[in-house]
């Protein structure tokens, strides 16, 4: 390879990590100094049929259509800073009957999960609220966040 080359080929390398970089998203810890507010808007998708759909932090406020006997996946991930922890809890459904439940966990770091099956036509919503937990010696704001997934079942 000649000399001649080598910029154009570092340049290239350089704009191929800038753009792979721009498609990483925030961590929590980051979106919670600077932007308290998540997205509210996420277009309206419909997974295919026995499909499984994952939502997280960046669908709140998401719409989704899903036939009966789908799964939905809801992964929210908390964040620690030196002062405190962003715990979320366990995602719900509003409505029992059209979303069944069937797993949930949360962890240390603040993440919570539930796992839930697509039983009956109709619509609700997942909910879930982050809530800080202090550490020794530091308050929290009062401030809490709200997720939430409208989901439709045909």
């Amino acid at each position: 390879m000649s000399s001649a080359r080598l910029p154009a080929v570092s340049l290239a390398a350089g704009l191929a990590l800038m753009a792979a970089a721009a498609c990483v998203p925030f961590s929590s810890a980051v979106a919670h100094a600077s932007h308290p507010s998540r997205p509210s808007h996420v277009p309206r998708v419909k997974p295919s049929a026995n499909a499984e759909l994952t939502l997280s932090n960046r669908d709140n406020d998401r719409s989704v259509s899903v036939e009966r006997g789908e799964v939905i996946t809801v992964r929210l991930v908390g964040s620690r800073t030196e002062q405190a922890t962003w715990k979320w809890e366990v995602p719900a459904a509003a409505d029992g009957h059209v979303l069944e439940r069937t797993d949930t966990g949360t962890s240390q770091n603040g993440d919570a999960w539930a796992v839930f099956r697509a039983e009956g036509d109709g619509t609700t919503t997942i909910d879930s609220v982050e809530r800080c937990a202090p550490n020794p010696g530091y308050e929290c704001p009062g401030a809490v966040m709200d997720w939430k997934a409208t989901v439709a079942v045909r």
